[in-house]
């Protein structure tokens, strides 16, 4: 029932009695548990009775006091052989992946064992945890899948293309493009953000032929002196040689 009730023994002891509502698999056999604990708050008995049927108990368990002075946990686990904590974390690594990540935060000596179990996709997520910390679950599996140089290619500009707006998905979409539109992104994409370019509208533009792009580029500080913004020289860009000259002849301050 979550109820707990506790009296202090004279020998500055403490009882528990915590009602539960019934056993697993049998609802109607309720019992209390009964719990002692030290002055330093160590288990020292455990002992259970069922409420239904008072000549049901069940055994004390009793629980020898700790000498250890040592915290609990991992600097028991550290005592072993090395031979057994490395069985330890192999069967941790087979059984739950993420469990030899959490492992290896226990402390240094447990580190470097189940360092050992740390498969390449696991190290290449925690070296690389920074840059991909902005990808969901569903964007790392994907990003997973990538072949290695594209891989290497979000990795390497990842930093850049987000402080721009790319999108997790968008930076994977540039790497599968090709290079001249890669090299076009990576090259002018902060100097089109500085413009007042969205990250979508950067996208865009990488998208157009070599001779609209390097319109845009090379006309772009006309184009914003004149009070145009990035949708609209987007759209500019987007129109026939003829008009796009036509436009930049008119604004041009000879004109």
């Amino acid at each position: 029932e979550g109820q707990v009730n506790q009296e202090r023994l004279p020998n500055g002891d403490t009882r528990c009695h915590y009602q539960v509502a019934h056993v697993p698999g049998d609802p109607d056999n309720p019992f209390e548990a009964t719990l002692v604990f030290g002055r330093n708050s160590q288990l020292k008995e455990l002992s259970a009775k069922s409420t239904s049927n008072p000549e049901r108990t069940f055994p004390t368990t009793e629980f020898m006091p700790r000498t250890d002075s040592r915290p609990l946990g991992s600097s028991n686990l550290a005592t072993l052989p090395n031979e057994t904590l490395d069985r330890i974390a192999g069967h941790i690594a087979s059984n739950d992946p993420n469990g030899v990540l959490a492992l290896r935060q226990t402390n240094w000596h447990l580190n470097a064992i189940a360092d050992s179990q740390i498969t390449p996709t696991q190290r290449l997520l925690i070296n690389q945890g920074q840059t991909l910390g902005n990808f969901s679950k569903t964007e790392i599996k994907s990003f997973l899948k990538l072949l290695p140089a594209r891989q290497e290619f979000v990795l390497q500009h990842g930093p850049l293309l987000n402080s721009v707006g790319y999108s997790s998905g968008m930076m994977m979409g540039l790497a599968a493009r090709p290079r001249d539109k890669q090299d076009f992104v990576t090259g002018n994409a902060q100097t089109l953000k500085d413009a007042g370019f969205s990250g979508f509208r950067i996208y865009h533009v990488s998208e157009l032929d070599n001779d609209r792009r390097n319109f845009v580029m090379n006309n772009l500080a006309t184009l914003l002196a004149a009070g145009m913004n990035g949708d609209e020289i987007y759209s500019l860009a987007r129109k026939s040689a003829d008009v796009r000259n036509a436009r930049v002849q008119a604004l041009s301050p000879s004109a």
